[in-house]
């Protein structure tokens, strides 16, 4: 028997496995204390809707199953605070290997048809789960309907080259999804980051992709990269973690993010196969000092030296990139000293890059009359 966990959204970790709930009427404020009392208000439409949507969702969900001639999917809803089951709005769904490990593409279809008519979910998560490519046409499908969900999570769920294409042809219909995460899915390789990121040049929402331990090595999955993801007009993370570029593929992926077109604020590369090499550290000083936009690396997992550590100490705390450049996670297998520096600068560059954000933000403010 396949269970499936409806979970909060608010959790604030992505991968937990927990089984929580939190409906859009508990999301109301508390009353004030204190005052006269007030005519109780009427339930908004979000209260009436949600829980009959919900309910309906749980009802069609077996339904779908047997039309493809499958055990049915019981659903599994825990309320954080009353424990009660099945009637109200959930905003996340998990469908992890821990509970769901028989899961197949066809439970992806029988659950996204379920899903179809249900207008109140932001974020869907797949963990170690059998969605692969043929589970990605439902999935497509969906994404190309739904105008709710925010996040997409398909984590070591066996997607390859055909389902990237699938879910990018659909991204390029979709105008809400604003993460996407694929991470640990080897058979992606460079063929399937190269559908995807040319998909993505023509979507003008998705702001987050994570890629990280997906199979792209050397300068070939560097091409991937750049030609498509570094060419997306709203991308802002980049999550490439794991993925064995060596010293030709970073040094391409360092040489276009120089000038890249795509807004990137956030580049993940660690443990991606770079060291010691002078070129490689050259080229991300010059990303330091060029890229104004991209404000945070990851480059942990990369054995770099405690010399090149304290030349970017001293790039940190320059005035050419105090202003921008808050977070450099460096490999701890350095000068103990010089890995907290690193950390201490950053954390002083980012407390004033914020308070330089929040005045920003004030600017457009007319001034008061003297």
């Amino acid at each position: 028997m396949v269970l499936l966990s409806v979970v909060d959204i608010f959790t604030h970790h992505s991968y937990s496995c927990g089984v929580g709930f939190n409906s859009l009427k508990d999301l109301k404020m508390a009353p004030k204390k204190g005052g006269k009392d007030k005519k109780e208000k009427k339930p908004s439409e979000d209260d009436e809707k949600g829980p009959l949507q919900s309910k309906a969702f749980t009802k069609d969900l077996p339904t779908e199953c047997a039309n493809l001639q499958l055990e049915p999917l019981p659903l599994v809803i825990s309320s954080l605070d009353r424990g009660e089951e099945g009637d109200k709005a959930f905003l996340r769904m998990a469908v992890h290997s821990g509970i769901a490990p028989n899961f197949t593409p066809k439970h992806t279809q029988a659950l996204t048809a379920a899903l179809l008519p249900y207008s109140y979910l932001q974020r869907l998560c797949f963990w170690s789960v059998g969605v692969a490519d043929a589970g990605c046409v439902a999935l497509g499908k969906y994404l190309i309907a739904n105008r709710s969900v925010h996040t997409l999570e398909l984590t070591d769920c066996g997607v390859g080259t055909a389902g990237c294409k699938i879910l990018g042809e659909a991204l390029e219909r979709n105008a809400t999804l604003l993460t996407l995460r694929l991470d640990h899915n080897r058979s992606i390789g460079s063929p399937g980051a190269a559908v995807l990121g040319d998909c993505l040049c023509r979507n003008r929402a998705l702001q987050t992709v994570s890629l990280t331990f997906c199979g792209l090595e050397g300068d070939v999955g560097a091409q991937a990269v750049v030609s498509g993801f570094f060419q997306a007009p709203m991308l802002n993370v980049l999550e490439l973690k794991g993925n064995r570029f060596g010293v030709d593929g970073i040094l391409t992926i360092l040489r276009t993010l120089r000038s890249c077109a795509a807004p990137l604020f956030r580049i993940d590369l660690a443990d991606t196969g770079f060291g010691m090499q002078p070129e490689v550290h050259a080229a991300i000083e010059d990303c330091f000092l060029n890229n104004k936009t991209c404000c945070e690396y990851a480059l942990a997992g990369n054995e770099i030296g405690d010399s090149t550590a304290y030349r970017w100490l001293n790039m940190i705390k320059s005035e050419e990139c105090k202003t921008h450049l808050i977070y450099v996670d460096v490999t701890n297998r350095i000068d103990p000293l010089l890995f907290k520096q690193i950390g201490d600068e950053t954390a002083k560059n980012k407390k004033d890059w914020l308070k330089a954000q929040k005045k920003k933000g004030k600017g457009g403010k007319g001034k008061k009359k003297k």
